[in-house]
């Protein structure tokens, strides 16, 4: 007894448990404030008295402090109940970010807001921004369906999934409603997230599901400076499904016929055709890897932009040109990238500001007739639909069986499904985009604290969609039926992608143009302890989306994919379609701050369409 409580003396002096209260220099209980033993995970948080208990500490250990808002503090431990006080991060406080409308102080924030800059966001090299902001901000969380070069844009949610409806978050641009999954992280200054109902509500219903303000950089009062940033990445699958071999399919599959008391799919000299051990007369039988020979091991991409920065009191520019080259990793498919931004800011007078901004991207996209993404552009042809819908490239690689050859002797590809017909005798899918972004913004000081603003933007997108469809002749085997020579029947058809065996062609143009016009008042101003800040904003924006497609099949020649070289028709083909919307929105916005300690923020909004 005697020997075991001495053993246990030393268990009972490590656990102990340290405890004491954190506030700040004001003498205010911090809740929710991080207590860490500094070289380990483990650690607390603070109750809404500001108080913790850490258990397993020892003596001499040093515990870290931590609070949003606060400097982080190290303090060692020496047995007794710790009286913890944390200064105020006076920087972070006074750190400025991106709300709706405007700008507020960290200090001043009523809602919930997430913002990241443009250091974070450059540490790594990326080729979609919404693909990048997973983990990085808090409340938001994205999903990617597809690692497709240029298809690769990430589902985003704010706090989660709406029940019912779209659950995708309003996407602002520099105040305007744009896509910011292709902009180059080089040009992006900051990314806020406004993520409550307090934040977005200034945004009506359209901010239901949160509201992503994106901020590109601008110039500043500074000598003349050149940036050039470059990255070369290796891109290869992060995990592979572990598929059967030919041994152990034929294996099997003759395993099961057994337990089903049925014939077996495999005889004795195919299965020893599949193991190598014999030679195959027919030259149908191999043991075939077809993840091997579809993915490569690694695909290459490169990135490159150079910026210049520079101004004056009078004028400060930001210029921004990126490339992006990206190659997938299946053959036969990649995306190329040209973006250019260049942001102007010109004092007219003293009081009267000029901004403009002009950006431009280009996009070309390609990849196979038969996708190699997450769905089947051939899905609509030949009675498809269900059947077919769902099948791409890679749902070929991981359905076709690893018992035979891509081909024959003669060259004929062995179907069912081939992924190597698909993935190179299908034609192609090319997809063009062209963007051209203007805005122009004129500032107005009308005394002290009380500025007007008008902004006016307008926006092209253009699209061209080109789509070869090709059919390939291949042999289907079925497996238990021989031929006259004692050989497996073959049976002849064309690939199930295109079984009509007629190529088609299509081509698909659109046009979307959007154009948004801003008037706002704001007025700042302090009074002693109190401070006061309104907006008032009038806002309008229209869209306008027309497409147009036609098709024709039965090309004598497809070395030159044009309409013009055939005169057959694809049935229900040409098509056009257009879609017009526009909305209209009023907002006033009160901000209340006394002894910047108690807050208060108000807004009202109407919206029509």
């Amino acid at each position: 007894m005697i020997i075991l409580l001495a053993a246990a003396l030393p268990f009972a002096a490590l656990a102990q448990s340290a405890r004491g209260t954190v506030k700040d220099t004001r003498g205010d209980a911090l809740i929710g404030a991080g207590v860490q033993i500094k070289g380990t995970l483990k650690g607390t948080v603070t109750d809404v008295d500001g108080q913790f208990t850490l258990e397993g500490v020892k003596k001499g250990q040093v515990l870290i402090f931590t609070s949003i808002g606060c400097l982080a503090r190290e303090l060692p431990w020496n047995g007794e109940v710790m009286n913890v006080v944390l200064e105020d991060d006076a920087l972070s406080l006074q750190e400025v970010v991106v709300v709706g409308f405007g700008t507020q102080k960290k200090e001043m924030l009523t809602g919930s807001v997430s913002a990241i800059s443009t250091e974070k966001l450059t540490k790594a090299p990326t080729d979609n921004v919404s693909s990048m902001l997973g983990g990085k901000l808090p409340g938001l969380v994205s999903r990617q369906t597809t690692g497709l070069p240029g298809e690769n844009d990430s589902q985003i949610y704010i706090r989660g999934i709406s029940t019912t409806g779209n659950s995708s978050p309003l996407v602002l641009v520099d105040g305007v409603e744009r896509d910011f999954s292709n902009l180059d992280p080089s040009e992006i200054s900051s990314i806020t997230i406004l993520k409550d109902a307090a934040s977005s509500a200034v945004y009506g219903v359209r901010g239901a599901n949160g509201v992503i303000l994106v901020t590109t950089k601008r110039g500043d009062k500074s000598k003349v400076t050149v940036n050039y940033s470059g990255a070369v990445t290796i891109s290869q699958n992060s995990d592979m499904l572990d598929l059967l071999d030919g041994n152990e399919y034929v294996y099997w599959h003759n395993l099961a016929s057994d337990m089903d008391g049925t014939a077996r799919d495999f005889t004795p000299d195919e299965i020893a055709y599949v193991k190598g051990e014999k030679v195959d007369p027919q030259g149908l039988f191999h043991n075939t890897d077809w993840l091997s020979l579809i993915f490569k091991k690694a695909a290459i991409g490169q990135n490159h932009n150079v910026s210049i920065t520079g101004g004056n009191d009078s004028v400060r520019y930001f210029v921004g040109v990126s490339v992006l080259d990206q190659d997938g990793i299946i053959d036969n498919v990649w995306f190329r990238r040209y973006n250019l931004r260049s942001n102007l800011d010109i004092n007219l007078t003293d009081k009267i500001t000029l901004k403009v901004d002009v950006s431009g991207r280009l996009e070309n996209r390609h990849q196979p007739g038969v996708s190699a993404g997450a769905s089947d552009p051939t899905a609509s042809y030949d009675n498809g639909g269900a059947e077919y819908g769902y099948k791409n490239i890679v749902f070929y690689t991981i359905s076709a069986k690893p018992v035979v050859n891509p081909r024959m002797p003669d060259g004929t590809y062995v179907g069912y499904q081939n992924p190597i017909l698909a993935r190179d005798e299908s034609g192609f899918n090319d997809k063009n985009n062209s963007y051209v972004q203007t805005a122009a913004t004129l500032e107005y000081e009308i005394i002290k604290g009380l500025k007007l603003k008008g902004m006016f933007s307008y926006d092209i997108q253009n699209t061209l969609t080109k789509k070869l469809f090709l059919p390939c002749a291949q042999v289907t085997p079925q497996y238990g039926a021989v031929d006259a020579q004692g050989f497996v029947s073959l049976t002849p058809g064309n690939s199930p992608h295109l079984t009509s065996g007629v190529n088609q062609l299509t081509d698909t143009h659109s046009l979307f143009t959007r154009y948004t016009d801003l008037l706002q008042l704001s007025y700042n101003g302090t009074f002693g302890k109190h401070d006061i800040s309104s907006d008032l904003v009038w806002e309008q924006s229209g869209t306008n989306y027309r497409v147009f497609s036609a098709g024709k099949q039965n090309f004598a020649i497809t070395e030159i994919p044009d309409l013009n070289y055939s005169t057959e028709v694809i049935p229900n083909t040409p098509t056009g379609s257009h879609k017009d919307y526009g909305h209209q929105g009023v907002l006033l916005r009160v901000n209340y701050s006394y002894d910047q300690k108690y807050l208060l923020q108000a807004s009202v909004r109407g919206d029509w369409s």
